[in-house]
């Protein structure tokens, strides 16, 4: 489940949704809702810079208990998608800088409280081309190869690739469709060892030739 704000967050509670299996995404989260996060067991933060990345330290390190963090990754990618809904190039608010993510995931892995659970990225919307999808999903591959060989195991990556293809299949074309029905393929057929959770968001190790 991803929630947004702390009100969501009190109604996954309410209604008995296991805390475990939520993500709380955002780029201005405030104490009061990490606090929440953390002392009520909610499953993963998605941080989106580095300032929160220090201040979900500090809390945890006050409340001693441990939490799951995963970036929020900006990777460069421009989807050729309108400029009010691409959210994965230079320039965009959301997310890391690609050519920070190492260095900011080894900083993680020597903080006590704090576990490494993943790699968040999101390109944009209406996107009818599958070049931008591959970079991408090329670029995470690299960075995950990269991670794995210092030690950094990456559980599950998030990145909507396949979800963001099934939502806009209906209006290709017959030869873009062969396209991302090989993309898709490809990046499901890479995903042993890792998790591709339900709602078609791929969360799947991406070790792509293409």
């Amino acid at each position: 489940l991803d929630c947004v704000s702390k009100g969501e967050l009190y109604t996954a509670l309410k209604v008995g949704f296991d805390p475990k299996k939520v993500y709380y995404h955002g780029n201005n989260k405030s104490r009061e809702e990490i606090e929440y996060i953390i002392s009520n067991g909610f499953g993963t933060i998605v941080c989106d810079n580095l300032q929160e990345l220090e201040l979900i330290d500090v809390i945890a390190n006050e409340l001693n208990k441990d939490v799951n963090v995963m970036f929020r990754m900006n990777v460069g990618v421009d989807a050729h998608t309108h400029k009010y809904i691409t959210t994965g190039k230079y320039g965009n608010k959301f997310g890391i800088m690609y050519e920070d993510a190492f260095e900011l995931y080894i900083k993680v892995s020597k903080m006590k409280n704090i576990e490494i659970a993943g790699i968040d990225s999101h390109i944009g919307s209406q996107i009818l081309e599958v070049a931008p999808f591959k970079m991408a999903a090329i670029k995470i591959a690299k960075l995950i190869d990269k991670l794995e060989a210092n030690g950094i195991k990456i559980k599950y990556i998030d990145t909507k690739i396949i979800g963001e293809i099934i939502d806009e299949f209906n209006v290709l074309k017959d030869e873009q469709k062969d396209e991302f029905t090989a993309l898709t393929s490809a990046i499901e057929g890479s995903a042993a060892g890792y998790i591709i959770d339900g709602d078609n968001d791929l969360k799947a190790y991406m070790d792509i030739k293409l």
